[in-house]
């Protein structure tokens, strides 16, 4: 088994360095996500693309967070993509489906496997500045009818498509790029405002769910979401939902100043996550993989359960055709 599969990397730069490329030759991660550091026009993307999966016969599912407004990793030369609250305000139904395609079109010619969109989180916390934008609205029946809207779009233009954060991040104003986040929902408002968009996003066919930092004591009283067996059998079990879940960013500090970067892939891994996103370090990257494999060589519930990861990353690539 590649254990390589079950990661989801990042680099500096607009080409792959070298170092990077060995890591693409050797280890086979099965993702690669892209940054604006990554980016200087779609010629220039599309090469790059090619380069990521010419390194290895099990080629990388090639990642973005194109979400539109704020969060716009390829600007220059690239459709205009408004912030989601933008659609959301107006009740612009068409307006964002046609946008979402577009975009999805632009990323699927240039090579882009994924985009890490739509966030279907219902931002509850007044305070909550960072999300809000990225978001369609506070209502949970707003979210999941955009969130639906938006997932179509995309896969009509060609990419796979991520429904994020899992669960409950709009709860509070903590940002878990800084510090780990809690939510004091109750598990009827969770079901009331915070699982509808992720239900309408498994409905409309959604290819992963991101699960996230945040700490939720109705769900696991002990573990954020994104290390919580409890909250992410929820998903699979109340929610139906049987795709791909990925971790988010595990080089965030709500994380990683904590339990530390390796560590927290494995543990995000044997929550049930099918693949950890470590988006920046090589270091981290290569150390993440190693405590992963010598896991999975001596545990082998953890190296069974890889096995149904690597069935569910299959076929996303399929879909693909990667």
């Amino acid at each position: 088994m590649e254990y390589g599969a079950f990661l989801a990397c990042g680099f500096e730069g607009p080409w792959v360095p070298p170092d990077f490329a060995r890591f693409l030759r050797e280890k086979k991660p099965g993702g690669v996500i892209l940054f604006s550091r990554n980016y200087e026009s779609p010629a220039q993307l599309k090469s790059l693309c090619v380069e990521l999966k010419s390194f290895s016969d099990f080629p990388p599912l090639i990642m973005v967070d194109q979400e539109g407004g704020p969060v716009t990793r390829f600007r220059e030369g690239f459709p205009e993509l408004p912030a989601m609250r933008a659609f959301g305000e107006k009740r612009d139904f068409a307006g964002l489906s046609a946008a979402c395609r577009r975009t999805a079109e632009a990323l699927a010619k240039a090579g882009v496997d994924v985009n890490l969109a739509p966030v279907v989180d219902v931002v509850t916390d007044p305070k909550n500045e960072y999300l809000k934008p990225r978001t369609f609205g506070d209502e949970p029946f707003l979210v999941s009818q955009m969130a639906a809207s938006a997932i179509e779009a995309m896969q009509a233009g060609g990419v796979l498509t991520c429904a994020k954060h899992f669960v409950a991040l709009g709860d509070s104003a903590k940002d878990p790029h800084q510090l780990l986040p809690q939510s004091g929902a109750s598990k009827e408002k969770l079901e009331v405002v915070f699982f509808p968009p992720f239900r309408a996003a498994v409905e409309a066919g959604v290819d992963c769910v991101m699960s996230t930092h945040i700490r939720v004591p109705a769900l696991d009283e002990k573990e954020p979401v994104v290390f919580s067996k409890t909250a992410l059998s929820l998903l699979r079990v109340v929610l139906g939902f049987e795709g791909l879940i990925l971790s988010d960013d595990l080089e965030m500090g709500a994380v990683a100043d904590t339990c530390g970067v390796p560590e927290a892939a494995l543990l995000a891994l044997l929550a049930g996550n099918d693949m950890a996103l470590v988006c920046h370090s090589l270091a981290r990257q290569e150390a993440a993989l190693e405590k992963i494999a010598k896991e999975a060589e001596r545990n082998t519930d953890f190296s069974r359960q890889l096995k149904v990861s690597q069935k569910r990353l299959d076929t996303l690539r399929a879909k693909r055709r990667v």
